[in-house]
């Protein structure tokens, strides 16, 4: 039955919406939406480290990547809703990588990553992918970590308790300096209350409430208008305890399976354990929780002449008395118990006495529906088998019809199907090594009758892991992306040895949170894109009635090769995707190949701007982040860098920009950036004096420099086959040697060696600054980025050339190709960086005493299992500890896979 909607799915995609047209309600429209999952290399980072991402962008029904969308854009916001940096990620059958580097423009504070393609536009967001991470500055206050902490009983009446709190707004607002515009919340009344800095730059609020409340919000605006706001209880055991009936409710005469829940004001999960009681104060049963505050009991022939209520009496590990009512029992209805049985899935039906008809049992999963079954009650009895392979891996909910097909009861279950695993096995050559010692990994897909589609391979230090809170493939595709609200602590359910129930999970959270509803309307609005969309409008001036059909090519401008040919008739609208440009600032041109210049000039085309989609608040109540794991990232960054830099002081020494840099040196942004990530410069030429030897001869940037030989060398390169076409001239430092690399960066972007031809012609009017870097920091990191390799072992020694523009977009922005040519600047696919490792195993000196802090110790987000297996060695870095391995893959037809495996390093060597 499964292959069956997967084949009605590629016609879809095939011949759209009128072959989905002729479809029954065996489908529901969110079956046809992309479930994305994006993989980080971490949840906290310090600025100067990257963010590495992989995304899986599958069909939501199926798990198949094979006909999803080709572009995924990737934002990460900030506190205040903005985008501060996105990303247009290209995919190849539902899989693609990229990356965020975090300079110092990035303040400390949680930021969302949000991942979505045009196509989950026609669902809402409600297949978006969201993320919230952590980031920090390295002037950040370690004292603490929470916009709001400490809040602390100072005083007490009979009547209300005097409370204190500690406000901390540099944690989303860094530049707030003034008095901070407080607020209290008690029920519905708001009192706004200005609070004076303390001289650790924390504010106290001292304020007062009622001991009957339940709930009160505190809050404060910065000076940005960046807010926060957090609740507590005045009661230290308040608590919300839910009942959730198996199948919707209680009904007389009938056993019923109850689900529940305790949270506390901020909605956070508590333990508790009581019991539950009649109207005589009768024991009926007993009930505990799991640590994530669910559970369930069972009541034996539900009494609708009694009022059952639960007596709390543990809350935490604390003795506390507290009483709870439960739903009220119900005179007429249905009750459906499932259960899980061997191989097979069952399903019971019962109904009070005065029910007696034709039932119906329709079964669905991801929208799909897999079974349904007609049968008659017997004795208000009935009991359906149904075997578990004829359900996918993931969420089943399963409904109940009467005789007039009127939805009677449904239930949430969660089908473990082996048949949708993929069993990965991985091996170490062994499990205890020392600092910068190669790491033997060996990984094995023992489902043999299933390919691995995609593999990824992340090592981190184990201690920044939050095992508690970590999200893996399998925990979001199969889980979390198919219920609405946040699942807490996710991969818990799929731990081996855990004492945590995922039916507890279906019958409370789950119960009306599935997200795929009856909604069967096809009409969708939204394409899925097969490339990057350029659509617009072409106007002829003083045209006539009559169109015209003109025919452009339209290029990257510094590549010779036409990426799409365009017949556009005008005056009119157009529309059409390339799938071959790269980069944040890429110029298209426009090449008229049938009309001549003269023509061209009145023509006016007009690319349109893709709509932002708009950014959800970041939820205010602060999302739990681990304090102990992001105090010791801070520390040991801190530690790192320091180490580092003094390193790189060893080896260069101070020269004489170091003296003046305060005086002359003026440190743009884009300068500041360019410092902290590669060094400080070595040689600066002005804008100013570059243009004092401008000529009506100057040919460009390179010819003028001629002038400055006894700083840099100008001359002319030789051919190479399959790179330059031509000889150009180029730039070497004047301490340039045997295997001495020079590397351009124009306005802190780097430049494809594909294009170094063209730097020649950049016009030095447009040159604000020349500047060399010589043996700058991460200049491996660059090699990768530049030439997307890794170098060889004597490939580790250059310079950096670095030019800085007035327009500030790098090479294309300086560069003005011809008038008669119609010119746009578009953002391109995001260039993939790939993950550098050092090789310890070379005879180059440079590694010996160079620190290496990788925070991240491998990265390979898209590793190919050959035959089902795959080898990988790579070097450990100088960090100490406990380390991760964590592997997760998927197949072409949705299988997943997931292991994890640990090693420890230290500095005395072991076998």
């Amino acid at each position: 039955m499964k292959k069956k909607y997967t084949i009605l799915s590629v016609f879809f995609l095939l011949f759209g919406t009128s072959i989905i047209a002729q479809i029954n309600n065996n489908f529901a429209r969110n079956s046809f939406a992309e479930k994305i999952y994006v993989q980080t290399d971490n949840d906290i980072y310090t600025v100067n480290n990257s963010i590495w991402f992989k995304a899986i962008v599958v069909n939501a029904a199926t798990l198949s990547g094979e006909f999803s969308s080709v572009v995924l854009y990737v934002d990460l916001i900030d506190q205040n809703n903005s985008i501060v940096e996105s990303k247009i990620v290209k995919l190849n059958d539902g899989i693609g990588a990229g990356f965020f580097d975090l300079d110092s423009k990035f303040k400390s504070g949680q930021y969302k990553l949000r991942a979505y393609t045009d196509w989950n536009k026609n669902f809402d967001t409600d297949f978006f992918f969201e993320k919230t991470i952590q980031i920090y500055s390295e002037e950040f206050n370690k004292r603490s970590l929470k916009p709001i902490t400490n809040i602390r009983l100072v005083d007490s009446t009979n009547l209300n308790n005097t409370y204190k709190a500690d406000f901390f707004p540099s944690v989303i607002d860094t530049n707030h300096k003034r008095t901070l515009k407080a607020f209290v919340k008690l029920k519905d009344n708001v009192k706004i209350i200005p609070l004076k800095r303390n001289k650790d730059n924390s504010y106290t609020l001292e304020f007062e409430t009622p001991k009957t409340l339940n709930e009160v919000t505190l809050g404060y605006a910065s000076d940005s208008d960046l807010d926060y706001s957090t609740k507590f209880s005045p009661q230290s055991n308040y608590f919300n305890l839910q009942f959730f009936p198996e199948s919707g409710s209680f009904v007389v005469g009938i056993t019923s399976k109850i689900g529940f829940k305790a949270v506390d004001v901020l909605g956070t999960s508590v333990e508790v354990a009581g019991e539950i009681l009649d109207e005589k104060g009768e024991l009926v049963t007993n009930f505990k929780s799991n640590s994530l505050g669910m559970g369930h009991f069972i009541l034996n022939n539900a009494d609708n002449s009694k009022n059952y209520r639960a007596r709390v009496t543990m809350l935490n590990g604390n003795a506390i008395e507290s009483f709870v009512y439960l739903p009220n029992v119900k005179t007429i209805g249905y009750v459906m118990r499932i259960a899980e049985l061997k191989d097979n899935i069952v399903v019971g039906i019962n109904a009070s006495s005065n029910i007696s008809e034709d039932i119906i049992l329709k079964g669905f999963s991801r929208g799909i529906q897999y079974f349904e079954s007609n049968a008659k009650l017997i004795d208000n009895r009935y009991i359906f088998t149904i075997p578990k392979k004829e359900f996918p891996e993931g969420i089943a909910v399963f409904t109940l019809y009467d005789g007039k097909q009127n939805p009677r009861a449904e239930r949430l279950f969660y089908n473990k199907n082996e048949m949708s695993q993929i069993a990965i096995e991985a091996t170490l050559n062994k499990t205890k090594f020392n600092r910068r010692e190669k790491i033997d990994l060996a990984i094995k897909n023992n489902t043999p009758s299933t390919s691995t589609q995609s593999t990824s391979v992340l090592v981190i230090n184990k201690d920044y892991l939050d095992y508690y809170n970590y999200e893996n493939i399998a925990s979001y595709l199969l889980l979390s992306s198919d219920l609405k609200g946040k699942v807490e602590s996710p991969s818990l359910y799929f731990n081996n040895g855990t004492n945590h129930n995922i039916d507890d999970l279906m019958l409370t959270q789950g119960w009306r949170n599935y997200k795929y509803d009856n909604d069967f309307n096809t009409n969708f609005k939204y394409k899925r894109e097969k490339g990057i969309n350029l659509k617009g409008i072409v106007n002829i001036k003083n045209a006539k009635k009559d169109k015209k059909q003109l025919d452009f090519a339209v290029m990257t401008f510094g590549d010779s090769i036409s990426i799409y040919n365009a017949s556009i008739n005008a005056p009119g609208s157009f529309s059409f995707e390339v799938d071959n440009i790269y980069g944040d600032y890429r110029e298209l041109i426009f090449k008229h190949l049938n009309i001549t210049d003269k023509e061209m000039k009145s023509v006016n085309i007009t690319l349109s701007k893709k709509p932002a989609i708009p950014v959800k608040s970041i939820t205010k109540s602060y999302t739990k982040v681990n304090d102990n794991i992001s105090e010791l990232i801070i520390k040991q960054n801190i530690t790192f860098k320091e180490t580092e830099n003094k390193y790189f002081n060893d080896i260069k020494g101070l020269n004489k920009l170091d003296e003046v840099i305060v005086n002359a040196y003026k440190m743009t942004p884009k300068r500041k950036k360019m410092a902290e990530k590669y060094g400080l410069p070595d040689m600066v030429i002005e804008g100013k004096e570059l243009r004092k030897k401008v000529t009506k001869n100057t040919k460009g940037l390179y010819h003028v420099l001629m002038a400055f030989q006894d700083q840099v060398t100008v001359r002319r390169s030789k051919m190479r086959p399959g790179v330059m076409t031509a000889p150009y001239l180029i730039v070497e430092t004047t301490r340039g040697g045997k295997g001495h690399l020079n590397f351009v960066v124009i306005d802190g972007i780097p430049v494809n060696e594909r294009d170094y031809l063209f730097l020649q012609d950049i016009s030095p009017m447009e040159v604000t600054s020349f500047e060399i870097i010589d043996e700058p920091k991460k200049l491996n990191q660059l090699y990768a980025e530049v030439r997307n390799t890794v170098p060889s072992e004597f490939m580790v020694f250059g310079s950096i050339i670095s030019i800085y523009t007035r327009n500030g977009k790098g090479l294309y922005g300086a560069l003005r190709p011809r008038k008669e040519n119609k010119v746009f600047t578009v953002k391109g696919f995001s260039p993939v960086k790939e993950f550098y490792t050092p090789d310890y195993n070379s005879n180059n000196t440079f590694y010996e005493n160079k620190p290496d802090y990788r925070s991240t110790i491998y990265w390979n987000p898209n590793a190919e299992l050959k035959n089902n297996e795959l080898n990988i060695s790579y070097y450990h870095s100088d960090n100490e500890g406990d380390f991760v391995i964590i592997i997760e893959t998927i197949s072409n037809d949705g299988k997943i896979g997931f292991t994890t495996l640990d090693y420890k390093v230290s500095k005395v060597e072991t076998n």
